[in-house]
C-alpha cells in the first residue's frame, strides 16, 4: 500500500504542491476571519460602505418576506443597521440581484449570523480554487491549473472581498463555474454541455449585468469553434441556439420579479443611467464621486445635511431618478466631450494600475492594518506582467493557427486557443463598459479568474520555452512582459488610498460602542503603520488627550505639524497645542502657539481668548482688554471671555465696563459661579447692595460653603 501510495505521487507530483497551496490559503482565512471579529465593522457596518448597506438590508427584506411565506419566526436581528438605504417594493431591482438572493438565502436558512456568512463566503473562496485548477488543468495542464489554484487561494484582495458584504466574492466564483464548463465543452462538444454553458452564463448575468453584453460574443464563439470542430453549420447552429436559449433562464425569474414589483419589463437591473452619471458628472476623473447633489436637486432639497443612504432612501421613484441621472451624465458629456475622452484614458490608465482604487472597501488600509493580510506579499503590480506574459504567448498562438490538417494533439492545442479566445473575449467585454464608468476594484477583482488563467498559460508556456532550450521565444516574451511591471515603479499615481476615512470611521463605531480604550489602541497602533499621515497622528493625538495623556497627546501632535501625508487644519492643531501647554503651565510655550494661529487666522476667538488670559496673568491689562474684546465679537455666547474681559476691565478701575463684560457673561452662562460673585462684588462697589446681596444668596443656595459669600452678606 504504500508502495503504491508513493507510486501515485511520483504520477501526480502536483498533488503535495497543491494540498501546501490548499492549507496555507485556508490557514490565511481563518487567521483573517479571527482578527475581523474582534473589529468594529465585524457586525456594524461603516458609514461609508453605503452598497454592502444597501445589499445587506434588501438581503435581510427578502428573508424576512420569504420567512413570512412559509410562517416561520421573523429573523432575530443581532445588532442595528447604520445604513437605512434597500429595496423599495414597487421598483425594479437597482443593482444585479445574484449576491443580494444568495445572501437573504444565507439570512432565511440561518439568521442574522454575520460569521456563518463570512464562513460560508471563505468556503466559496477555497471552491473557486479548485474550479480554478480544474479550469487551467482544461486549459494548458496540469502545471497551468496549479498556478490558477494557488494564485486564486494566496491573493489577499479576494480573502479581503470573501470577509464582506459585497458581490465580487459571488461574481468571482460563478465566473469560474461559467469558464470550467466553456472548457469543458471544448472538449466533449456535447450539447448538454453547451446548455449548461449558457445557462451558467446567464446566472453569472444575474450576477452582473454588463455580462449581458457578452452574450452574442459567447454565441460567436460557440459557432466559430463549432464549425471548426463539425464542418456542419447546422450542428454548430444548435449548440449556439441551445446554449443562447438557456441563458435566458436564470435571467426569466428575475424579469418577472421586476414586472411583477413594477409593472415594467427590466430584463435584471435597472440602475445604469445612475452608474452613469456618477462615472461622468461635473467635476469626475475617473474615479467613483457620490452622486449625492444630483439626488437632492432630483428631491428638491438643498444642503439636506443627510447622509447619502438617507437621501437614497427617500427617493420613491427609481426609474424616474435614473433616467434624471442618465440625462445629466449625456448633458455633461456632450457638453465637453473632449473631458470625457480624456475621462476615458484616465479610466484605462486607472484600470491597470498596480494597486487596488478603493470604492467601499478600503483596501489598502484593510491590508495595512492587518496582521494576517500584511503578510502576504504580492499586489496587481506582479498579477499584470505575468497576465501580459500569457498575451504574448497567445498572440505567438494565433499566428500558428492556420494549418489545414489537424490531428488529435493540434485540436488539443486548439482548444487551447479556443479558450484563451473565449478568456480574452470575456475580459475586453467586461471592461469597456468600465471606461465610461468609474475605476474600482470590485469592478477588477471579478476578471482575476480570468487574469490567473491567462497568466498561467503564460507561465506554463515560459517555463516550457526554457525546458525546450527556446531561448529566444522566451526571452522575448518576458522582456516584454517585464515590461509592465515598470508603471508600478516609474508613474506617480496620484492616488489617495484614503487613511483618513477608514480610520476616523472605525473610531466612530468604537466610540459609539462606549469603547474608547479600543479606540485610543487603534489609532495608536494606526499611528505606528502611517506615521507619516497627519490625520492618523493628530486622531491619536486627540484620543490620547481625551483620556488624559496630555504629554503623549503632545507627541503626537507635533508629528502631526511635521507630516507631508494628509489634510488637516493646522489652525485648530495649533490652538489644541496651545491649550495643552496651557494646562500644564507652560504659558511662554502657549503663547507662542497662540501667536501663531492667529498668524494663519486672525479672528480665531480661542487664540484670542487664551492670548488675553495669559495677558491678564501678566498684569498687560490693556492687550488683555484689546484681546478679549476681540474674542467676543467673534463669539459673543463665552460666557468665561466675558468673565476675564470683566477682570481685565476692572483691574483698570474700569468698574461700570466690567458690570456690563460679567451681566453679558451671565447672560449666557447663567449658572456660572464665578460670574455671579465678580458680578456682585461689582455691584456692591457701585452701591448696588440689594442686587449684589440677592446675588451672594443666589450662589449660597448652590453652593452653601462658599466663603467667599458668606463673608460678603456678614460684613457691615
Amino acid at each position: 500500500m504504500a508502495h503504491t501510495f508513493c507510486a501515485t505521487l511520483r504520477h501526480h507530483k502536483h498533488i503535495p504542491v497543491l494540498m501546501f497551496l490548499f492549507l496555507t490559503g485556508l490557514l490565511l482565512r481563518a487567521s483573517w476571519l479571527m482578527e475581523i471579529q474582534r473589529t468594529p465593522d465585524f457586525q456594524i457596518p461603516l458609514l461609508y460602505q453605503v452598497d454592502m448597506g444597501f445589499i445587506d438590508n434588501s438581503a435581510l427584506d427578502y428573508a424576512q418576506a420569504l420567512r413570512e411565506f412559509f410562517h416561520l419566526p421573523d429573523i432575530e436581528l443581532k445588532f442595528e443597521r447604520q445604513i437605512v438605504w434597500r429595496h423599495h417594493a414597487g421598483d425594479p431591482l437597482l443593482r444585479p440581484p445574484g449576491y443580494t438572493f444568495f445572501l437573504s438565502l444565507l439570512y432565511f436558512l440561518f439568521g442574522d449570523n454575520q460569521l456563518l456568512v463570512r464562513i460560508v463566503q471563505m468556503g466559496l473562496g477555497m471552491a473557486g480554487g479548485l474550479l480554478g485548477f480544474l479550469a487551467g488543468r482544461k486549459l494548458a495542464g496540469v502545471r497551468a491549473g496549479v498556478i490558477a489554484a494557488g494564485a486564486l487561494w494566496l491573493y489577499w484582495p479576494l480573502i479581503l472581498y470573501e470577509s464582506v458584504l459585497h458581490e465580487p466574492v459571488l461574481v468571482v466564483f460563478v465566473s469560474l463555474l461559467f469558464l470550467n464548463s466553456a472548457l469543458q465543452w471544448l472538449k466533449t462538444t456535447g450539447l448538454k454541455q453547451a446548455a449548461k454553458t449558457g445557462f451558467l452564463c446567464g446566472i453569472f448575468t444575474v450576477c452582473a449585468s454588463q455580462i449581458i453584453l457578452f452574450l452574442p460574443v459567447m454565441l460567436l464563439w460557440f459557432l466559430w469553434f463549432g464549425c471548426k470542430r463539425f464542418r456542419n453549420l447546422r450542428r454548430s447552429l444548435s449548440h449556439a441556439g441551445l446554449a443562447g436559449l438557456f441563458f435566458f433562464l436564470p435571467l426569466l425569474p428575475v424579469s418577472c420579479l421586476n414586472y411583477y414589483e413594477s409593472g415594467m419589463f427590466v430584463l435584471n437591473s435597472h440602475g445604469h443611467g445612475i452608474t452613469l452619471y456618477i462615472g461622468n458628472q461635473p467635476g469626475a476623473e475617473g474615479l467613483l464621486m457620490p452622486g449625492k447633489p444630483l439626488a437632492e436637486e432630483f428631491l428638491g432639497l438643498q444642503d439636506s445635511g443627510l447622509r447619502a443612504d438617507e437621501i437614497a432612501d427617500l427617493i420613491q421613484d427609481w426609474t424616474a431618478w435614473s433616467h434624471f441621472s442618465q440625462k445629466a451624465a449625456i448633458r455633461t458629456i456632450l457638453s465637453a466631450p473632449g473631458d470625457f475622452i480624456k475621462r476615458s484614458f484616465r479610466r484605462t490608465f486607472l484600470f491597470w494600475a498596480p494597486f487596488e482604487i478603493s470604492q467601499n472597501v478600503l483596501e489598502y488600509c484593510d491590508r495595512l492594518f492587518s496582521s494576517s493580510l500584511s503578510k502576504i506579499p504580492g499586489n496587481f503590480g506582479i498579477v499584470l506582467p505575468c497576465l501580459m506574459l500569457g498575451v504574448f504567448y497567445f498572440l505567438l498562438l494565433l499566428l500558428r493557427r492556420f494549418r489545414k490538417e489537424r490531428t488529435a494533439e493540434d485540436w488539443q492545442e486548439y482548444r487551447t486557443f479556443a479558450g484563451l479566445c473565449l478568456i480574452c473575449l470575456l475580459i475586453v467585454v467586461w471592461y469597456l463598459p468600465i471606461t465610461v464608468l468609474w475605476v474600482s476594484a470590485h469592478f477588477r477583482i471579478p476578471l482575476l479568474p480570468s487574469f490567473f488563467l491567462l497568466a498561467a498559460f503564460g507561465m506554463t508556456s515560459f517555463l516550457a520555452d526554457i525546458k525546450g532550450a527556446q531561448w529566444r521565444r522566451a526571452a522575448l516574451n518576458g522582456l516584454g512582459a517585464s515590461v509592465f511591471i515598470l508603471p508600478a515603479f516609474l508613474f506617480h499615481w496620484n492616488y489617495d488610498q484614503d487613511i483618513q476615512t477608514w480610520l476616523y470611521h472605525h473610531v466612530k463605531v468604537y466610540e459609539n460602542q462606549g469603547n474608547s480604550e479600543a479606540a485610543a489602541a487603534l489609532a495608536l497602533f494606526a499611528s505606528e503603520k502611517a506615521p507619516d499621515h497627519a490625520f492618523v497622528q493628530k486622531t491619536a493625538g486627540d484620543l490620547l488627550l481625551d483620556s488624559g495623556r496630555k504629554e503623549e497627546a503632545m507627541i503626537h501632535y507635533a508629528k502631526a505639524r511635521k507630516c507631508t501625508q494628509g489634510v488637516i487644519d493646522q489652525t485648530e492643531l495649533l490652538a489644541q497645542m496651545g491649550i495643552i501647554q496651557r494646562d500644564s503651565g507652560n504659558n511662554d510655550a502657549a503663547e507662542l502657539l497662540f501667536q501663531e494661529v492667529l498668524q494663519h487666522n486672525p479672528e480665531h476667538s480661542t487664540a484670542l481668548h487664551f492670548l488675553g488670559n495669559i495677558a491678564y496673568e501678566k498684569g498687560a491689562y490693556e492687550t488683555a482688554e484689546t484681546l478679549l474684546k476681540k474674542a467676543v465679537a467673534l463669539e459673543t455666547t463665552q460666557g468665561n471671555t466675558f468673565f476675564l474681559l470683566g477682570l481685565t476691565q476692572r483691574a483698570q478701575g474700569k468698574t461700570e465696563e466690567a458690570e456690563r463684560a460679567f451681566r453679558q457673561g451671565l447672560f449666557f452662562d447663567p449658572d456660572n459661579l464665578w460670574l455671579q460673585l465678580e458680578l456682585a462684588d461689582v455691584l456692591t462697589l457701585l452701591g448696588h447692595k440689594e442686587e449684589a446681596c440677592a446675588l451672594y444668596q443666589k450662589v449660597l443656595e448652590n453652593n452653601p460653603g462658599n466663603e467667599r459669600a458668606q463673608n460678603a452678606l456678614s460684613a457691615p
